[in-house]
């Protein structure tokens, strides 16, 4: 356990020395590209776009290795597990929040309240409101959240299968640990 906690807090001390120096316009090892180039980038994400990371050399664009770069901001809408279960929930669907809540199961009503609220305001979600009583809403994917059907979907099926593997590898750790 001392050893996981001792690694996060190197990680997270890296990460703060690289947006630091990164701030600062400096290249840091962690913001070194495949092929050897450095991440680029103008502090605040303004200005100069980033470089993109690709196997073998890179070229300007958005690169979500840069600290500064605003594509980690959108990579964040659906880095966390409600986000990708909601869009795996409502994929080719829609769903009243009643319906939603269940077939997500083990979300508290605030956490998928937040969670809709958050993908509506990005535009991954669209909220129907009926007029009738008592009130009746439905949740869908957008046209831009259904674009993460395939890619989550994916993921969702990859932690599926792998789920033992990684409760093996944990096990594998501690004891060793």
């Amino acid at each position: 356990m001392a050893r996981v906690l001792d690694r996060e807090a190197g990680d997270a001390a890296r990460a703060r020395g690289a947006t630091e120096a990164a701030q600062a316009g400096a290249a840091v090892p962690g913001d070194m590209l495949p092929g050897g180039a450095a991440a680029g980038g103008a502090a605040g994400g303004s200005a100069a776009p980033a470089r993109t990371a690709e196997p073998g050399g890179s070229h300007r664009g958005p690169n979500v290795l840069d600290p500064c770069c605003d594509s980690r901001e959108v990579l964040d809408l659906v880095a966390d597990k409600w986000s990708v279960i909601v869009v795996y929930a409502l994929a080719g669907r829609t769903l009243r929040y009643s319906e939603l809540q269940r077939t997500v199961g083990g979300i508290s009503q605030k956490m998928l309240t937040q969670t809709l609220r958050r993908m509506e305001r990005d535009g991954l979600v669209e909220r129907n409101v009926h007029p009738v009583v008592p009130p009746r809403v439905d949740y869908a994917l957008s046209e831009l959240g259904a674009t993460l059907i395939e890619p989550l979907s994916t993921l969702c099926r990859w932690a599926e299968g792998h789920m033992h593997e990684v409760h093996r590898a944990r096990t594998r750790f501690v004891r060793e640990g």
